[in-house]
């Protein structure tokens, strides 16, 4: 008797345990609270949206336009000064000096030309918000564009970011890091630039960033 009653118990407590529905919103779930674009159709983009542009993008060109003179210069020069001081015409001094800014120069332009071409002047997107395309400027100062899924940008909250300046932008599907940054640069439609960086959607998105 005692062991049909533990099992009419046991099977009592079994039919009053019901499955918890997972009632966490996902993305797909989330209802859209992306209002009219704010930002600027683009002219070269059909269906794209200017969200994001970068304040400084002409001295980024300039950069990349310096550090390529800046590398001729150098390549004209440093045989000459060679030249200069094995026919003893100037001392060893002047020879090591001379060459010593030409390198300075040089590293310092590529350490620009590297941060250029990894800065992201202009972010579009479409009116769902589900495509993006980053425009930055290559080793030349030409403009490069590159379209992709929303879904391959990591959320801001799964990068660490010690630097608030210049925030770092990754994707799952490379291992490279582009930056940008809310400082310099100025967010033309809010609700979209929330959803690309931060992988929600928000209804209150006044002050997010």
């Amino acid at each position: 008797m005692k062991q049909e009653h533990t099992q009419l118990v046991n099977k009592k407590d079994q039919n009053d345990i019901s499955p918890i529905e997972n009632k966490l919103p996902s993305l797909a779930n989330l209802p859209s609270y992306l209002p009219e674009p704010t930002g600027v159709k683009s002219k070269l983009f059909n269906d794209f949206y200017l969200v994001y542009r970068f304040g400084y993008r002409r001295p980024l060109r300039y950069v990349q336009a310096l550090k390529l003179t800046q590398t001729i210069a150098t390549a004209l020069i440093t045989p000459y000064q060679i030249y200069n001081y094995n026919e003893g015409l100037i001392p060893l001094f002047e020879f090591q000096l001379s060459l010593f800014f030409l390198s300075l120069a040089s590293f310092s332009l590529f350490l620009f030309g590297w941060v250029a071409t990894r800065t992201i002047c202009f972010i579009y997107t479409n009116v769902e918000c589900d495509r993006v395309i980053l425009t930055h400027i290559d080793f030349w100062g030409r403009r490069q564009n590159i379209e992709l899924d929303t879904r391959d940008i990591i959320p801001i909250n799964d990068i660490e970011t010690p630097n608030r300046t210049f925030l770092s932008f990754k994707r799952y599907s490379v291992p490279d890091t582009m930056y940008y940054s809310t400082k310099f640069g100025q967010i033309l439609d809010r609700p979209r630039f929330n959803r690309l960086f931060a992988g929600i959607i928000t209804q209150d998105t006044k002050n997010w960033w």
